[in-house]
């Protein structure tokens, strides 16, 4: 059974169909490109509305990278450190969802560092 890209592509909004077509083109297969370029052709889109369209993607993007680079707080590092727990990668895991890559790295990184603290404190604990 082969899958219909046609019907799917119909189904897009215009602004989605754009980001197919340009933005996106990279994640999808030659076969589901071809059904977007042709359905975007048949739906002859003013240049003013493309125009209009691509802006608001390419505003979106740059959101999205933004908030993808963003740091986490000092004071969450600091918290992080002293406290690891399982709460923090439940916690690094909701930033990766909402796009917050470096703050869910660096969460994780910083837990991994509390860890090792406690690991070695016990370590030297134990010798004593």
């Amino acid at each position: 059974m082969k899958f219909d890209f046609e019907e799917q592509m119909e189904k897009l909004s215009d602004e989605e169909l754009l980001k197919v077509v340009t933005i996106d083109r990279n994640n999808y297969q030659p076969d589901a490109l071809a059904a977007a370029k042709s359905e975007f052709e048949k739906r002859k889109l003013p240049a003013e509305e493309i125009f209009s369209i691509t802006e608001e993607l390419n505003k979106k993007k740059e959101q999205e990278y933004k908030k993808a680079g963003e740091p986490l707080d000092p004071g969450l590092k600091v918290l992080t450190f002293l406290f690891p727990m399982i709460l923090t990668f439940i916690l690094s895991g909701f930033y990766k969802s909402k796009g917050y890559d470096r703050k869910a790295s660096q969460l994780g990184n910083w837990t991994m560092l509390g860890f090792g603290f406690y690991v070695i404190i016990a370590i030297l604990m134990a010798r004593s």
